[in-house]
């Protein structure tokens, strides 16, 4: 949210100076202009006046500094409070947000107060409580819960709808609906009989244009829908598919009903350019979709979906080419025909072309695809909101196009200073690689399936740790019981040590993933180490199916991948050879790297750290080996390693959630050597 980005900004500043801070806790975020003092028992109930705007109390030192940080509010924390031990305890708000160290510190200087504390913000762990959440397998699959953690949504930032419209009483999706408020004569951001007064108010070009506007008009006898004919002011859906995006985009979520959308807080702005058409499912026309999108960017929408083919007539280029230059971003579906073939709008470098996946990462069977495709997003079997009051389970592009969009959402909420491009690189950044999972159409899927929390996080630069597969001799065609062979390559692309697991599963025809047939957690990483295996064996079973397979290696914290690697092979004949399971041998087994020359403590990161570190070291030879940590004192408080290793690049963490802060050191035993190297605790 805007005041939240705002917010995170000066809490961080906070956090910067807060590391030597006698009241702020490093790491930690603070009400920016409130906190709670306690005075002392003789005191007693003070007779607060907050009614002059200036917070006076009839202790002229109490007063004088209300004044001087411009306190606007002071009340009782526990009122009514019997307890001598509550009775004084006074929370304090001020107009503007002063250095809180100063604050703090200046209150706490009066002899009279007991004490000051400031007033922290700690996060709450959601999850909506709308009864067909459940249901909803898209959002877990994209990280809804995790991301809304970090963002919740805006309702200053607006997503435009243009559809068959949108039901505008649905009870999941009222309270979500866009107000013109220049059209809201009576003001009570609701649309109803007192706004209606037959007059342009805002000289848009649309009279009573309360909730948006439906272009619909003659449709021909063809047209099925409750409403053919007359454009106006009422842009109801009587078909369902705009309310279904919408929901998708942003329904009302954790208010007991129904469904959640991805955009909790987001706006829904009704547009109305598309309607039930005889033996066919519904269409839209051009010049509608020009009209709309033209009267969203006049409106401030920052997010358009466009859940339906396009071409370029109309007038469509024309107002797309406007919303793009007012920093509109534009999603488009890719369409349910499962071909390569393009709309206008896809074909767009501008415009964000979203194809469809499955609950299994897979393509969607009916979604285009192509090397235009931009992103992917769940599509098949979407649980979400319909037209009179009601829900039900839509497959198409139609569902993936607002669900990116409902993304933007989110992104753009958190960060409302982004241009529509770098809002949509956030979310290529941030997108899972799937093509793993998908060789048939590696490259045809853009960037990946959606990630929200990644999205909203930030992104990512680049896996920290990479994995790839070379396989020996290709392409390879191997009987049921066969065997065949490849080099495994381990990456560290940081400069820190770190560490990682690796598993590896197997793509198995008219089965999906089978797997994992390796896991190999905490395997260590010096900084900028490459780790390569040359000649591992993997197995095929003599009950493996005939066909094409896609053999996929992962790399991060199991089961949450940051990297990955994949290759093909096709089984070619069945039952030849004598392997009854998916072994494989040689990866991890052996070690293919440079021993170190010399046995040295080589890093401690982060250092200055909070609660856990990680410790490399490398050992010139094998022996027994001691890793010890000690405080200041000398007192030893952990033991990280205490036996035989051999040589090698090692790391170890140390976890110190149950030590104060302060210095340490750790010490490196291997036979008669040893070494130190200090490091420093701040929680």
């Amino acid at each position: 949210m805007r005041f939240r980005v705002v917010f995170c900004l000066l809490a961080s500043i906070l956090f910067i100076g807060a590391a030597q801070a006698a009241y702020l806790e490093a790491g930690k975020e603070y009400v920016p202009n409130k906190i709670v003092v306690n005075f002392q028992p003789e005191v007693g109930i003070l007779p607060i006046d907050n009614s002059s705007g200036k917070t006076l109390t009839g202790i002229a030192e109490i007063d004088q500094l209300n004044r001087d940080f411009s306190a606007f509010d002071m009340h009782r924390l526990f009122p009514g409070s019997k307890d001598e031990e509550l009775k004084y305890y006074y929370v304090i708000r001020f107009a503007d947000a002063p250095e809180l160290e100063e604050l703090l510190a200046s209150y706490n200087a009066l002899s009279i107060i007991e004490h000051v504390e400031s007033v922290g913000i700690q996060p709450i762990y959601v999850v909506p409580n709308d009864p067909s959440y459940g249901t909803q397998w898209h959002l877990p699959k994209v990280s809804a819960p995790q991301a809304w953690d970090l963002e919740q949504g805006d309702a200053a930032v607006i997503i435009g709808i243009p559809d068959t419209g949108v039901d505008l009483d649905h009870p999941d999706l009222a309270n979500h609906i866009w107000i013109n408020d220049s059209e809201d004569i009576n003001h009570n951001h609701q649309f109803d009989g007192g706004d209606i007064d037959n007059i342009d108010n805002d000289g848009n070009g649309y009279i009573d244009d309360v909730v948006g506007w439906d272009w619909v008009d003659n449709a021909g006898w063809l047209c099925t829908d409750a409403d053919c004919d007359t454009p106006d002011n009422n842009p109801m859906d009587y078909m369902g598919h705009g309310s279904h995006c919408s929901g998708i985009a942003s329904a009302v979520t954790n208010n007991g009903a129904g469904v959640a959308g991805l955009d909790w807080n987001g706006t829904i702005m009704p547009l109305r350019i598309g309607y039930q058409l005889l033996f066919v499912s519904g269409v839209v026309q051009m010049d509608w979709a020009a009209s709309a999108i033209n009267y969203a960017t006049n409106k401030g929408v920052r997010v358009i979906s466009c859940s339906w083919g396009s071409d370029n007539s109309g007038g469509i280029a024309a107002a797309v080419d406007n919303a793009v230059a007012h920093g509109v971003l534009l999603f488009s579906a890719a369409g349910n025909d499962n071909n390569q073939t393009a709309s206008y709008l896809c074909n767009r470098s501008d415009v964000v072309a979203v194809a469809a996946t499955n609950s299994s990462d897979q393509k969607a069977s009916f979604s285009n695809f192509g090397t235009w495709v931009d992103v992917c997003a769940p599509g098949e079997n979407i649980y979400s909101t319909l037209f009179d009051n009601t829900y039900a389970n839509m497959s198409g592009t139609s569902m993936a196009s607002p669900l990116a969009a409902g993304l933007a959402g989110l992104v753009t909420s958190q960060n409302p200073s982004l241009t529509p491009a770098q809002v949509a690189q956030r979310i290529y950044d941030s997108c899972d690689n799937i093509d793993p999972i998908n060789p048939s159409y590696a490259g045809l899927l853009g960037y990946g399936r959606i990630d929200a929390y990644s999205a909203v996080a930030g992104g990512s630069p680049g896996p920290g740790v990479s994995v790839s597969m070379i396989p020996d001799n290709p392409p390879i065609n191997i009987p049921a019981g066969g065997s065949f062979t490849f080099t495994g390559v381990l990456t560290n692309n940081t400069s820190s040590p770190t560490i990682t697991d690796v598993w590896v599963k197997v793509l198995v025809p008219g089965y999906g993933l089978y797997g994992p047939v390796l896991q190999a957690n905490n395997v260590p990483l010096s900084a900028n180490q490459t780790l390569t295996y040359p000649g591992i064996n993997q197995n095929i079973p003599s009950f493996a199916p005939i066909g094409q397979y896609a053999y996929i290696a992962y790399c991060g914290n199991y089961p949450s991948p940051i990297d990955s690697s994949y290759f093909t092979f096709n089984v070619t004949a069945g039952a030849l050879g004598k392997s009854a399971d998916w072994s494989l041998n040689g990866w991890f087994g052996d070690c293919h790297q440079t021993l170190p020359m010399r046995t040295a403590l080589t890093g401690i990161f982060p250092n200055p750290f909070n609660t856990k570190v990680v410790i490399s070291y490398d050992l010139a030879y094998d022996g027994l080996v001691s890793l010890e940590v000690y405080n200041l004192m000398g007192q030893k408080v952990g033991t990280l390693v205490d036996g035989f290793q051999s040589a090698g690049h090692k790391v170890m963490r140390w976890d110190a959630s149950e030590q104060s802060s302060g210095v340490y050191f750790a010490r490196l035993a291997l036979g008669q050597w040893s070494a130190v190297s200090r490091m420093t605790l701040m929680k």
